[in-house]
């Protein structure tokens, strides 16, 4: 778990580089722009044994002893972008950096140590029967957080289960191949090449699969429920993807025999816990500041009529490091009705015995209460819930309706990757996109959001060669629309429409300037400026051309430059940053003049 901390004196770009390295590298953070309120969170009791602190700002020191008075065992990580050495250890637990590139290079080194004697202590023999049903797939748990109304990324709790949702929705009604089939297959093969038991299953499967018996096939302690599970957990959606053909069956034949019930019953799941999802979990229910407290399940979830098999799959009498034994008591209400289906399967279950009741993926539920008993076992009280129904269809109408296309679906996963940080994945999606027979408009979109993953990620060259293409492109609009587009693209909004050519060249004169080519730099910028724009998209041109100006020392053309692009911005977004700018210019020609 990781709590962050920085105040105003952060930039811009320097949070978001932080966020995206945090999604990245850990399931659960924690992020505070208000001292009170972290100091307020500082008292909560923890679950988890050890906390992982990145602090950065005026008052970092003081909260690094303040974190350093309280607890025993904690890491607290500081970035000091003023300092002048690349990194200076305090302490052996308070470790200071001037960058961010060692910082997290330092994070992930000490992450990976501390998780891999458990990592390997709770490994479990791939044969165990039915081992498999004690796991289940990732929670999103929301603290404090609501689903944003646009299809904006503002954090990754609300990132993560929109990513799911779409995801179910794109496998859902994409239009599926046999071969799609095949290629699950080819994935399972490679897993279990060295299991001649497993390969043998697969084998039999690829023959014999039917699509009407799906759940029939979920329920068998062999390769394909595992494998599936596997990467529901890994959260790896260029792998789920390659499930999209059974997923697609599984999901539709728990609609087709969906089942309701009279009155309220109450479902029963057990399994072990990770602490880390025990610390959300509680933190959520002590929340005092929303009413309404939920969770979504991103993957199929298993669950029973019978509080003794839950038993049994809690693992009580199992030590696990790390872990927790836990019972999901879970209402579902006579009159709740969700977009997600579920069903009574026992009769068509290979495992009759458990009365199983399985919901297919993302079902959201509400948080009741957690408590632990003296037995050190603890009771999750869930309820089913339909609260964000209304917002998913209104993400159908911004996103999906009047879309058929498979190749539009792929297109949109690449995006929210990207947007999540996932950018290996996210690229996977790009590069087959592009290997595709699509129109020279499509391509053109799908290039220029790949030019700005590529950027984001340092790697200027590759990200010039796409924003080339579309350059080169005859299917350029050359008159500007109200949307503005700066570099990096950080919104997902109209990501179907291509920017205007003046932005396109701004965005290349960016990349050069951050490969030291001034000359070209200067170049691009001069040539989108002979392009029409609206105002503010001249004045992100002006700006940076500007600065570059100045940069190159070139003090009167730098303030000529933003000057102009403060006119043009009034009061948008940037204007505050486009002042301060112009402001160091203008001391400098004083300075001159004196």
């Amino acid at each position: 778990m990781v709590i962050w901390y920085h105040d105003k004196s952060l930039s811009i770009n320097i949070q978001r580089l932080i966020r995206i390295k945090l999604i990245q590298t850990f399931k659960c953070i924690r992020p505070f722009t208000d001292k009170e309120r972290f100091t307020t969170y500082l008292m909560n009791e923890f679950i988890v044994k050890t906390l992982k602190f990145i602090i950065s700002g005026e008052q970092a020191e003081e909260l690094c002893n303040l974190i350093k008075r309280k607890w025993r065992n904690y890491v607290v990580y500081e970035l000091d972008t003023r300092l002048t050495q690349s990194i200076r250890k305090s302490s052996n637990t308070w470790l200071t950096f001037s960058n961010i590139k060692e910082l997290f290079e330092t994070i992930s080194e000490d992450f990976k140590k501390s998780h891999a004697t458990v990592d390997k202590n709770n490994e479990l023999s791939d044969d165990k029967e039915y081992t498999y049903k004690k796991f289940a797939p990732p929670l999103t748990i929301f603290n404090l957080l609501s689903i944003p109304k646009s299809f904006h990324f503002v954090d990754k709790e609300s990132s993560t289960f929109l990513l799911f949702q779409l995801l179910n929705k794109v496998i859902i009604q994409m239009k599926h191949e046999f071969e799609d089939l095949e290629d699950m297959c080819t994935f399972c093969r490679e897993r279990y090449q060295n299991n001649p038991t497993q390969m043998g299953y697969i084998a039999t499967f690829k023959d014999k699969y039917c699509s009407t018996q799906a759940i029939k096939y979920y329920t068998e302690a062999f390769f394909l429920f595992r494998s599936l599970n596997e990467v529901l957990r890994r959260e790896a959606i260029d792998d789920i993807y390659e499930f999209r053909y059974y997923i697609a069956d599984l999901h539709n034949q728990l609609k087709q025999i969906s089942t309701s019930f009279d009155d309220e019953i109450i479902l029963y799941r057990g399994k072990k816990l990770p602490l880390i999802v025990l610390q959300q979990l509680k933190e959520l229910d002590a929340s005092t500041d929303v009413t309404v407290k939920p969770i979504s399940v991103n993957g199929f979830w298993s669950t029973t009529r019978s509080l003794n098999v839950a038993n049994m799959y809690a693992g009580v009498d199992e030590k696990r490091d790390g872990y927790e034994s836990v019972i999901f008591k879970m209402q579902v209400g006579r009159a709740i009705t969700t977009t997600v289906p579920y069903a009574y399967i026992a009769h068509i279950s290979q495992c009759p015995q458990e009365a199983e009741i399985l919901f297919s993926m993302g079902s959201v539920w509400e948080l009741m209460s957690i408590k632990r008993d003296v037995n050190a076992v603890w009771t999750i009280e869930l309820k089913l819930s339909n609260i964000f129904d209304n917002q998913l269809v209104e993400l159908d109408k911004q996103l999906l309706v009047d879309q058929s296309s498979n190749d539009y679906y792929l297109f949109l996963l690449a995006k929210i990757l990207h947007e999540l940080g996932k950018y290996s994945q996210a690229g996977e999606f790009y590069h087959r996109l592009l290997k595709k027979e699509l129109s020279k408009e499509f391509k053109n979109v799908i290039h220029f959001n790949f030019a700005t993953m590529r950027s984001e990620q340092g790697e200027y060259t590759e990200a010039q060669k796409h924003l080339e293409e579309v350059l080169a492109s005859n299917k350029l609009e050359t008159v500007a629309t109200n949307e503005t587009h700066s570099l990096p693209l950080r919104t997902i909004h109209a990501i179907t429409k291509m920017p205007s050519k003046l932005i396109i060249l701004n965005n290349m004169g960016v990349l050069h300037q951050k490969k030291r080519d001034r000359s070209e730099a200067r170049n691009s910028f001069e040539m989108a400026l002979k392009e029409q724009g609206n105002p503010i998209e001249e004045a992100i041109v002006h700006n940076n051309l500007g600065n570059l100006e100045n940069f190159s020392g070139n003090i009167e053309e730098a303030h000529k430059h933003l000057e102009k692009a403060v006119d043009l911005a009034e009061n948008c977004v940037w204007s505050k940053q486009f002042r301060k700018d112009l402001e160091n210019v203008k001391q400098q020609l004083n300075k001159n003049k004196t």
